[in-house]
């Protein structure tokens, strides 16, 4: 079941959405923005990034893509914002101990 639905480019919330749904919606939003792969450091995971992001235009959404390839989209587009140094304020407190915020930002 999905948390969220996109209406004529707006992207709604249902009640039940969670801060992790809150987290991705966000940051697809801020990738359309800066730029999917502008703060990665290796070429090739840049270029990844941005042709995972074509195939779920292409496919109408990265829910189409295959199970392994919307984990690393969802995975690039999280890493590109943490590599930018950015990070909202608001959900600072939701990942201050986690184990993977840690990780994505060592590598």
């Amino acid at each position: 079941m999905h948390r969220a639905e996109t209406i004529d480019g707006l992207v709604l919330l249902r009640e039940d959405a969670s801060v992790y749904d809150l987290l991705d919606e966000y940051t697809h939003v801020w990738n359309d923005d800066a730029g999917r792969g502008a703060f990665l450091k290796s070429d090739r995971l840049a270029e990844k990034h941005k042709l995972l992001y074509e195939e779920a235009q292409r496919l109408g959404s990265s829910a189409h893509l295959s199970e392994a390839d919307e984990l690393m989209f969802h995975r690039l587009e999280l890493l590109n914002m943490l590599r930018s140094g950015h990070f909202p304020q608001s959900l600072r407190p939701y990942f201050m101990d986690s184990q993977l915020l840690a990780a994505l930002k060592a590598r």
